[in-house]
């Protein structure tokens, strides 16, 4: 009975240390993902009140998609380079806070261009970085990183809300100040976190490695099913706004339907190890494509402004089961020793491919035609990537556990 008694104690006593080192970074992903939806969240809608038409959007997000994957992989290198996280976060969210600034009083429109570019270099970089941070401290942050990253979802999801509002009534000149004070409140958050330290430093990868890892068919297949699904994501996104816009939505509108998307990822995020367990990934990849058809005839369909904003409720289903089957999917099909940057390499596709793509194509198609019409063209495509994928599924993918190890 007392031995009973000292497991369970030593038991709880290692739990409670865990949710001790575990706190810390839920607060700061909550604390970055607040401050991060004050100007990422609202940057659609302030191009749209700026008067550029949904091309001139279309180019602009294209724009600022490409400049973002350059700040990831340039910060990464630095990051490597100089075996420092935390300072270079730091420097950082003090350069954008400087930028927004500009971003959102600049009238002259090459200066606008320019700080489009430098905000979404920075701004996509810290995305990185927190990730990096929390994956990099230790294997238990890596194991909890779906909790930490739910608190993530919360904290965007809350910003939403209230900057929306705010927004609604005090115009958009409010938003670099509101970051501005944010920022320094995170810079608080993160005071005590240690810089992650590694232990091992992989290998360069050469010109040369990348043409081996596109020899892999398997892996090639993949990044072209992961451009289809971003593209279809990337115009939910953008045409979800607009047609709220069109409906007579104001800022608070859209901040409403931002939150309830980000809030809808949360118990997904948790449920993901289950499900894992019982489905196989390549099911849920079609899983999360097939309800994105289901996303595309609720777009399709609606008119009225309480279901559109209702509808950021299916972002719950979609992006969760895309990112947890994805990075997967991605492992069974890569070459052991390349793995690593063969999980970049796809993250690099989908971003920079698919949502340059889907930015330019989705303004475009929305100017030529109407939304209604573009969203057919989108739905045609989403029928081709679950048919792609479904193709994928019977010629290569074996499910692991029945299979055992898959080979490259």
């Amino acid at each position: 009975m007392l031995k009973n008694w000292i497991v369970i104690l030593a038991a709880e006593q290692k739990n409670r240390k865990t949710l001790s080192n575990v706190r810390p970074f839920q607060t700061f992903y909550f604390s970055f993902s607040f401050m991060l939806a004050i100007s990422q969240g609202f940057f659609l809608p302030f191009l749209i009140s700026k008067d550029f038409s949904n091309t001139e959007i279309g180019w602009i997000l294209a724009i600022n998609t490409i400049s973002g994957i350059a700040g990831q992989i340039g910060t990464g290198l630095l990051c490597d380079w100089l075996r420092r996280l935390k300072g270079i976060f730091i420097l950082w969210v003090i350069l954008l806070a400087g930028i927004t600034l500009v971003l959102y009083y600049s009238e002259m429109l090459p200066v606008f261009l320019a700080a489009v570019i430098l905000a979404s270099f920075f701004q996509s970089a810290l995305i990185g970085l927190i990730d990096s941070w929390i994956i990099e401290t230790s294997t238990e942050m890596k194991s909890r990183f779906g909790e930490i990253r739910a608190f993530g979802s919360l904290g965007f999801g809350i910003s939403m809300i209230i900057t929306g509002y705010i927004v609604s009534m005090t115009g958009y000149s409010v938003i670099p100040y509101a970051f501005g004070l944010l920022s320094l409140l995170l810079l608080f958050v993160i005071r005590p976190i240690s810089n992650p330290v590694k232990e091992e430093k992989n290998p360069a990868i050469k010109i040369k490695d990348l043409f081996i890892i596109l020899q892999n068919k398997r892996y090639f297949y993949l990044n072209m099913l992961y451009i289809l699904f971003y593209i279809l994501l990337g115009m939910v996104g953008l045409y979800s706004v607009l047609l709220i816009e069109k409906a007579g939505g104001s800022e608070k509108h859209i901040g409403v339907f931002q939150a309830i998307a980000a809030f809808s990822e949360i118990p997904m995020f948790f449920l993901a190890r289950k499900l894992t367990v019982k489905f196989h990934y390549m099911f849920l990849f079609l899983a999360a494509i097939l309800m994105m058809a289901g996303r595309i005839a609720v777009l399709s369909a609606a008119s009225d402004l309480s279901l559109l904003i209702l509808s950021g409720a299916l972002q719950g289903i979609t992006m969760p089961l895309f990112m947890v089957a994805s990075k997967q999917l991605t492992e069974d099909a890569a070459f052991p020793q390349y793995r690593t940057t063969m999980q970049m390499v796809s993250i690099a596709a989908y971003l920079g491919i698919g949502s340059s793509v889907t930015s330019v194509l989705a303004g475009t198609l929305s100017d030529w035609i109407s939304i209604r019409s573009a969203l057919m063209v989108y739905l045609a495509i989403n029928v081709l990537t679950l048919f792609l994928g479904t193709a994928y599924s019977l010629k290569y993918y074996k499910h692991p556990q029945k299979s055992g190890k898959q080979k490259s």
